[in-house]
């Protein structure tokens, strides 16, 4: 075929996609919006998948497969974001695929408000393909066959919105940016978890603002050996690293929604802890997980108790302010949120 000039880079992080990135890819050659390329970046995957994309790349030249070897979600999205040549720029992971009419509207999106950020919505789903409850709720219930009209909002708007996680969330699944807006902006390569909203946070700094259409345009597929659902790791707990330097950005261009991003990292500081607790012993003895509960522990006590925790919470952020001995026996005994309950040394 005849190769269009792109209006729309679609970058596709892969490892060990075989199983589901022909579904995702065949989402791309459905799309009504034409005017694509889908940059696929194999990072050192072991199965099948360098063979599905040659496949992919010989029948329809719109596809480019880039091979590395295993470097991370991070360092495979910069290298995808070095290749584009598009106006506009998505991210589209290999578990996940499109509406067919997705992006058309964001394309539409950014074009008619102007913004520096279209997003559409989410819907999210299971292995089985049926959505999960964990879906925000549309503002107003529409299918992609209707275009409702979309809700503008400044950058510190969007902010306090994706913060709040409705009606969208910091997740680049769904979203479409000006590539020339980004300079030298790239993901932080330490980061394996909310490496997506630093991401986001850091582009919303400059942006002129952002504008959601109530449609939803993704699936947003959510696999048991997702990240968030994967054995602990040093790549985990480098959200204690995202959080901090999402604090000081907060901090320093959205003063107005520091209160919630304290929150956000304090539950996230309170899950990591938990998630420690919840390890095998050898594990837990590894001197990154030690490290990892330390600054924790310490960034809780130094956060107080932040408006808005519930109430469990608030009495696991008491039991940390009293030292790690103590709050293990107060952990393990009257209240017992481990799941399940286990001896903690």
């Amino acid at each position: 075929m005849i190769f269009i000039e792109p209006t729309i880079s679609v970058v596709v992080p892969v490892f060990n996609g075989e199983k589901t990135l022909a579904r995702c890819l065949n989402s791309l050659l459905g799309q009504t919006f034409c005017q694509w390329e889908c940059i696929v970046v194999n990072d050192g995957s072991t199965d099948g998948t360098a063979d599905l994309l040659e496949s992919y790349a010989a029948k329809d030249d719109r596809f480019r497969a880039l091979s590395i070897p295993n470097g991370g979600v991070s360092r495979a999205k910069n290298l995808g974001m070095d290749q584009a040549k598009g106006t506009y720029l998505a991210f589209l992971d290999c578990d996940d695929y499109y509406e067919p009419r997705a992006l058309e509207l964001l394309y539409h999106l950014m074009e008619d408000s102007g913004v520096d950020v279209a997003v559409g919505h989410l819907l999210h789903e299971g292995e089985d393909g049926k959505p999960l409850p964990n879906t925000p709720p549309l503002p107003e219930q529409k299918d992609c066959a209707s275009k409702p009209a979309p809700l503008r909002m400044s950058p510190p708007e969007a902010v306090q919105t994706l913060l709040a996680g409705q009606p969208f969330s910091g997740h680049l699944h769904g979203k479409l940016l000006r590539r020339n807006k980004l300079g030298d902006l790239r993901y932080r390569e330490d980061i394996g978890i909310y490496e997506d909203m630093l991401f986001l946070l850091e582009y919303l700094e400059g942006a002129k603002g952002l504008a959601y259409l109530p449609v939803v345009v993704h699936h947003y597929v959510i696999t048991q050996a997702g990240t968030m659902a994967a054995e602990l790791s040093p790549r985990k707990v480098s959200s204690l690293d995202a959080c901090d330097a999402m604090m000081r950005l907060v901090a320093r261009s959205f003063p107005s929604s520091l209160s919630s991003m304290r929150l956000f990292c304090v539950q996230n500081a309170i899950w990591l802890v938990e998630q420690l607790l919840a390890s095998p012993s050898a594990l837990r003895q590894a001197s990154w997980a030690q490290n990892a509960r330390r600054t924790a522990c310490l960034f809780i006590r130094s956060q107080s108790v932040p408006p808005g925790l519930p109430p469990v919470q608030k009495l696991f952020c008491i039991a940390i302010s009293l030292g790690w001995p103590l709050f293990v026996a107060l952990y393990q005994g009257p209240y017992r949120w481990a799941k399940p309950a286990q001896k903690i040394q």
